[in-house]
C-alpha cells in the first residue's frame, strides 16, 4: 500500500502542462478541475488533490509515486528518444514534435484499472469529450456492481456502446488477472465487442508500459501528414489474438505494429500527441498557427 502524504507537498518539474496532458488521457474523467487545482473525483485516493504552481507540482492526500503516476511525470519523451535509432530525416521530426509537445506526458493510474477500461470500451466510434464523459458521470455511481449495470444502464442512454458494457464488464473482470501485459492483451481481445485499439488504449493508461499504441484515425492520419510511418494497414483482432506485436506476420505493414518497432517506447506517447494534435489543429484545418507544419506534407499526401 502507497503511503499517503498528509500535508502539502510539492515536487519540482520541468515541461509540464497539466491541461494538456489531460486532454487526450482517458484517466481525465476520473478527475475534476476546481480552479487550479485537479481533484481526483472517483476511484483511488478520492479527494487527493494537486496543482501545478511555479515551478512544482502541489500535492495533498496523495503519495509522490501516485501524483507522478496522474501528472505524467513518469514519463519524459525526452529521455526515450535518446535510445531510437532512426533515419536523419525522420528523426528531425520527432525531435521537433518532441520539442513542441514535451509538456504533454502520459497519465495513468494502475490503480484505477477497471475505470479505464470502462472509459476505453465506452471510447468505441464516438467523441470522448462529448459522450464518453457525459456517459461516465452517470455511470459511475453504479459501475461497481457488474451485476446490476444491465438493468440500470437504461437510464443512462440507449447507444451501443452503453448496451454492450454490462457483458463485457463481467468478462473483464473474469480475465484481468494476468500480470504478464501481452498475455492480457490477447485475454481481454477474447472479449466480445473489445478490439486492438479498446485493448491498446487500456493497456497504455492503465499503466501497462508506453509501448502500448492505439492506433486509431487521428494517430493514422498524423503519421500520414508528417509522413513518419508507411503503413498499409491497421491491428486484425484475429492476428492480434495469436501474436504479439514483435512476431506477428503484419508487423512491417500494420500501423500499430510498425510504430511500436520504429519508435519503441515513445510510441504509446506519438499516439497521444496525435490524439490531441489532429483534434486542435488539423480537424479544425489550424494550419495558420500549427507548431509543425514546417514539417507537415499537407496536400502532399
Amino acid at each position: 500500500m502507497l503511503p499517503i502524504v498528509n500535508a502539502m507537498d510539492r515536487i519540482e518539474i520541468q515541461e509540464l502542462d497539466l491541461d494538456l496532458t489531460f486532454y487526450p488521457a482517458f484517466t481525465s474523467a476520473l478527475f475534476a478541475k476546481r480552479g487550479m487545482w485537479y481533484v481526483k473525483d472517483y476511484g483511488h485516493r478520492k479527494g487527493a488533490k494537486f496543482r501545478i504552481k511555479g515551478d512544482f507540482v502541489e500535492f495533498e492526500g496523495v503519495s509522490e509515486a501516485e501524483i507522478k503516476a496522474w501528472t505524467g511525470l513518469w514519463y519524459d519523451p525526452l529521455d526515450y528518444l535518446a535510445h531510437l535509432n532512426l533515419k536523419e530525416n525522420i528523426r528531425d521530426k520527432v525531435e521537433n514534435i518532441v520539442s513542441t509537445y514535451r509538456k504533454l506526458r502520459i497519465s495513468i493510474s494502475p490503480w484505477d484499472e477497471k475505470y479505464i477500461f470502462v472509459l476505453t470500451f465506452l471510447s468505441r466510434n464516438t467523441d470522448y469529450h462529448t459522450n464518453v464523459v457525459k456517459w461516465w458521470r452517470r455511470l459511475k455511481d453504479i459501475v461497481e456492481n457488474e451485476k446490476i449495470i444491465n438493468r440500470e444502464i437504461k437510464r443512462i442512454g440507449r447507444s451501443y456502446q452503453l448496451k454492450q458494457l454490462g457483458r463485457a464488464l463481467l468478462d473483464y473482470v473474469r480475465l484481468s488477472k494476468r500480470l504478464d501485459s501481452w498475455s492480457l492483451r490477447k485475454d481481454l481481445l477474447s472479449i466480445k465487442y473489445v478490439g486492438p485499439k479498446v485493448v491498446d488504449a487500456y493497456l497504455l493508461f492503465s499503466g501497462k508500459g508506453p509501448i502500448f499504441t492505439p492506433s486509431d484515425v487521428h494517430f493514422s492520419r498524423f503519421v500520414r501528414r508528417l509522413g513518419l510511418l508507411e503503413f498499409k494497414t491497421k491491428p486484425n483482432k484475429s492476428l492480434c489474438l495469436k501474436f504479439t506485436c514483435y512476431n506477428c506476420p503484419m508487423r512491417s505493414s500494420c500501423l500499430t505494429g510498425l510504430s511500436i518497432e520504429t519508435f519503441k517506447e515513445l510510441s504509446g506517447w506519438l499516439q497521444t500527441v496525435s490524439y490531441y494534435h489532429d483534434k486542435v489543429f488539423c480537424a479544425r484545418s489550424k494550419c495558420n498557427i500549427c507548431s509543425l507544419k514546417s514539417i507537415c506534407l499537407g496536400d502532399r499526401i
